[in-house]
């Protein structure tokens, strides 16, 4: 009869919408662990590419090195005071860092030398055993140690920066210590850096 069909239809109606509702609560729980193994996986995720790119970003690299051949060399006193000079050297280089063992540097030396102390600023340009090159800058002072007013040795230290570079050192940049020693053997010395890149 006409009478039943509305409210036939009414129940079917409110039955369908009863059945959709439990259907949507089951997605809704099954979708909240997807979404916390979602959030734990991309949280994991970031944590990784952070430490990567921190460990990538800032490494400690230490270089010794020991005087090389001078390629050129000038001296010039100005009549009072300090010895003026200007040299270039190329140093070999060793390192416990694969990436940097067996690399060299040329020194563009400028010094100013007095009988017991004096400064001096480099410019180098170290050259990795890829063949990329790093460019360094840095300034310093020595003193002369003796002994019964004989020479013993002279210390010298400087502090510096890195400042680019060539191919995949293109962007390297960080600080740097210069440190060691000259002694009747020759000079010998170590370069820390920390580096970004």
């Amino acid at each position: 009869s006409t009478s039943h069909s509305p409210a036939l239809a009414r129940r079917l109606v409110e039955q369908a919408i009863e059945r959709c509702s439990v259907i949507e609560r089951g997605r809704r729980l099954e979708a909240q662990p997807l979404r916390r193994y979602a959030v734990a996986i991309a949280g994991t995720a970031a944590v990784a590419l952070l430490a990567s790119a921190a460990a990538a970003a800032d490494k400690k690299v230490v270089m010794q090195g020991k005087f090389g051949e001078v390629q050129s060399e000038q001296n010039v006193k100005p009549g009072y005071g300090p010895e003026l000079g200007q040299k270039v050297r190329v140093d070999q280089l060793a390192s416990g860092d694969p990436d940097w063992n067996g690399s060299t540097i040329t020194l563009y030396e400028h010094s100013v030398s007095y009988p017991d102390t004096g400064t001096y600023a480099v410019y180098g340009v170290l050259a990795a055993p890829s063949g990329d090159k790093a460019f360094l800058e840095f300034a310093g002072e020595w003193d002369v140690v003796k002994k019964d007013g004989k020479f013993v040795e002279a210390p010298f230290a400087a502090d510096g920066k890195v400042v680019g570079g060539t191919g995949k050192l293109e962007k390297i940049s960080g600080t740097l210590r210069h440190s060691g020693k000259v002694t009747g053997e020759g000079g010998r010395y170590s370069i820390e850096m920390n580096l970004s890149y």
